[in-house]
């Protein structure tokens, strides 16, 4: 069964990659696919009336998967998914959009410009740029998160910089901008949680230099 495939993310520990594959199972079409070395591929399909779909990331066990889908009519929607609920629409900012507990990305505004989010786990979407407003210059928009670090504390994507009027990488350090100060939200998400919890003891005795 010939077919084409690319592949985007991998697991922590390298057992899981995660990308897009063509053949006759997706009906010629580029779909989502997890592959657990050395099992087979799995396709994760798309959502309901969809024709396609791409997984950018996966959580660092790789049982977490994180990409856009195609629904039924024909826009964009960021997705996550696993082996218990499947693939489901993280929803959008008003518009067409483009770890498991947070995921990073962006989709375009009810005015159609593209504005860099993050979804957090029970709390939803959020545009990064009302919750970062204090930070950005005036005129100033994060467009598009590509990447969180595994602790959710750093996010890095392009946006563009009114001072220098060019599109720009950004690092967004989370820690520290939320408002409020919390000495136990490992994660920074502005929450005290089982997510900390889990954490601290996913990394209990470990030290720099290990």
């Amino acid at each position: 069964m010939p077919s084409d495939s690319r592949a985007y993310g991998i697991s922590l520990d390298g057992t899981v990659v995660v990308g897009e594959i063509r053949n006759s199972q997706t009906q010629n079409r580029f779909q989502a696919f997890r592959r657990n070395f050395p099992g087979t591929i799995e396709i994760l399909g798309t959502l309901e009336g969809g024709n396609t779909s791409v997984a950018y990331a996966a959580s660092g066990d790789g049982s977490v998967v994180v990409g856009r889908a195609e629904n039924q009519d024909g826009y964009f929607r960021p997705f996550r998914w696993t082996p218990q609920t499947g693939m489901v629409d993280l929803g959008t900012l008003g518009g067409d959009s483009g770890d498991g507990s947070v995921v990073v990305g962006w989709a375009n505004d009810s005015f159609g410009v593209p504005r860099a989010f993050r979804w957090i786990a029970g709390r939803g979407m959020q545009d990064l740029n009302e919750v970062y407003a204090s930070l950005l210059a005036n005129g100033s928009e994060l467009q598009i998160a590509h990447a969180i670090s595994p602790n959710g504390r750093y996010i890095v994507g392009s946006g563009y910089n009114a001072a220098t009027g060019r599109t720009e990488a950004f690092l967004l350090d989370t820690a520290g901008t939320t408002g409020c100060a919390l000495g136990a939200d490992v994660n920074r998400d502005g929450t005290v949680d089982d997510a900390d919890l889990l954490l601290v003891l996913f990394n209990f005795g470990s030290s720099c230099g290990n």
